[in-house]
């Protein structure tokens, strides 16, 4: 299910991109906008006739189906209510709203949830990203963090902290926090919101930052996913899905990326690269949920 969530959303990203869009040429000669945007064009002209509206309401119209179907298929697949927020603390619906709120404002919130770790993505790739090199996946990124990825490098760390401090107080006015210990399934219920307002503040910034943090999980969630996909196609002698999962490497890897065998024949930076950002995610998972779980006293 979670990765049924994961195709909608980014559809929907790919979506909203297209919209804020003011040519829907652009990047033309980049082989990965070209081929969502070419798609994009042909369902508009298909529904043209249908909607009988301007192209930005059609796709308004659109993007808001899109996402009433996801939530409305995910409810009746039983899909779990709520969103997570590194390892361990996950935040559920509260008592206080309908059943029928609470699925559609979580989804909602699952939806910028996404969108927000992908600008974590987008900056994290930028910090390892080889000096004055981008490649067509790169700037495909780009294109589809627009317009988080128009900022300034230097305003990106403290929008995107914002953003995620942001949503974590928007789920904690209509949810409820837990904690679940690695390799327990007890579930500790967590009160951010019986506090001090001070003391909620910088809870909900330690939220933020391990909700950004979530970026280095989807770095490596991608990267996994181009390494076994860049064998499967090698296997299967698909040598355009090859081309396509080695670019995604060396947009996780950036200057770290070799490009090719070394040594002995092979080529472990992938691997050892994964092993270490994996480990580098879950310390800071760890020492961030310490820091929300820990009381805070106050010197008044």
């Amino acid at each position: 299910m979670r990765y049924l969530s994961f195709i909608f959303n980014l559809l929907i990203v790919a979506l909203i991109v297209r919209l804020c869009s003011k040519n829907s040429s652009e990047f033309f000669f980049n082989p990965f906008v070209t081929y969502v945007n070419t798609r994009i064009n042909r369902a508009l002209a298909f529904l043209k006739p249908i909607l009988a509206l301007p192209e930005q309401l059609s796709l308004i119209i659109i993007i808001i189906f899109i996402f009433l179907f996801k939530t409305l298929l995910l409810s009746r697949l039983d899909y779990n209510t709520g969103i997570t927020f590194g390892e361990y603390i996950r935040c559920r619906p509260s008592g206080n709203i309908s059943e029928h709120s609470a699925i559609l404002i979580f989804s909602f919130l699952n939806t910028m949830l996404f969108i927000f770790k992908l600008w974590s993505f987008y900056i994290l790739v930028s910090l390892v990203a080889a000096p004055k090199r981008r490649g067509r996946a790169g700037e495909a990124l780009c294109f589809f963090t627009r317009p988080f990825s128009s900022l300034p490098l230097i305003f990106q760390p403290f929008v995107l902290l914002g953003v995620h401090a942001l949503t974590a107080f928007s789920a904690s006015v209509v949810g409820v926090f837990s904690y679940t210990p690695e390799g327990s399934a007890e579930i500790i219920p967590l009160s951010l919101t019986a506090s001090p307002l001070i003391v909620r503040f910088i809870k909900m910034v330690w939220m933020g930052i391990l909700s950004l943090s979530d970026g280095l999980m989807m770095m490596v969630t991608i990267l996994f996913t181009c390494i076994i996909g860049s064998v499967i196609a090698a296997l299967m002698k698909k040598r355009s899905v090859m081309t396509l999962c080695q670019e995604g490497v060396a947009l996780v890897l950036g200057r770290f990326y070799r490009g090719g065998a070394t040594g002995a024949g092979l080529d472990f930076t992938p691997i050892i690269f994964y092993f270490a950002v994996s480990i580098g995610y879950k310390m800071i998972s760890s020492f961030v949920t310490g820091q929300i779980r820990m009381p805070i006293q106050l010197p008044f």
